[in-house]
């Protein structure tokens, strides 16, 4: 048996602004074997539960705001690492980018990881619901987050890391 029929899932991976420069890559090993072997799930909230729930055991913390006694928020830190895991609405998941450039900006965090679904897993998932569906469903899709990164990349800073999960077969 190969190590890749046991895996769960298939991530994609790119960094922004020499995120490999900040983010040990012990950590960033740990982290991608954590997702290859997660437990595959057909919900996005529940999977990205679970994913937040592997990375509190690697040391995340829990949820963080922005600013004492705010409700905005990111997922953890780890290391001065934040941690975003969203699965959710497409265009939400920016207002999480937003929250991760304003903490490094601040001097809170000195890079981000930020995981979310691939386009075919938000098919998957949307396809599972509605067999008729062959739409995203208007979910966080890494695909789509990428395209509009690579625009908003002349003024985001932060050294971040995306990645995308889908499942394997």
């Amino acid at each position: 048996m190969l190590l890749s029929d046991l895996m769960s899932y298939q991530i994609k991976l790119i960094t922004y602004n020499n995120a490999n420069n900040h983010i040990p890559l012990e950590i960033q090993n740990i982290i991608q074997t954590k997702l290859i072997n997660h437990p595959r799930n057909d919900r996005p909230n529940r999977l990205s539960k679970s994913i937040l729930l592997a990375m509190r055991d690697l040391g995340w913390s829990r949820n963080v705001p922005i600013e004492a006694g705010h409700k905005t928020k990111i997922m953890g830190i780890y290391q001065n690492i934040g941690l975003v895991v969203y699965f959710g609405n497409h265009f939400t998941g920016y207002h999480y980018i937003l929250n991760l450039e304003y903490m490094y900006r601040m001097g809170k965090i000195k890079a981000a990881i930020y995981i979310t679904q691939t386009e075919n897993e938000a098919v998957l998932y949307c396809k599972n619901k509605n067999p008729k569906v062959e739409t995203t469903g208007n979910y966080m899709q890494y695909e789509r987050f990428i395209e509009d990164i690579n625009l908003y990349s002349s003024f985001l800073t932060i050294p971040l890391i995306i990645i995308g999960i889908e499942g394997s077969d």
